[in-house]
């Protein structure tokens, strides 16, 4: 059966079939449930990821401009949340002297 075909004999044939072919354009199909309003929550949920991976990207280039790098010091304390990171923020020498840090690459 060819697609002009489907609502033959039909009422509104040709508005059934106009609706059937914007359909499938869109990419969605009958069995597909879709909700505008998750759509739109959706949106919402991603703009304020996107605000933070920008957020994210400017803390990094302020520390790339003086040189430090981000410690997950978290392990060094064993009051600290260990559902959260704790950072220091440094350069590798200064980590491993504030740190005193043991070379465990022997």
């Amino acid at each position: 059966m060819r697609n002009d075909e489907v609502h033959q004999g039909l009422e509104k044939k040709e508005v059934r079939d106009l609706l059937a072919e914007q359909s499938w354009e869109t990419g969605w199909t009958a069995s597909v449930n879709y909700s505008v309003a998750w759509y739109e929550e959706e949106i919402v949920r991603l703009q304020e990821k996107l605000a933070l991976a920008r957020r994210h990207v400017t803390i990094r280039k302020i520390a790339d401009e003086y040189g430090w790098q981000f410690y997950d010091i978290s392990d060094e304390y064993a009051d600290y949340d260990p559902n959260r990171c704790l950072d220091f923020v440094g350069t590798a020498e200064e980590h491993a002297n504030r740190f005193k840090l043991e070379d465990k690459t022997a």
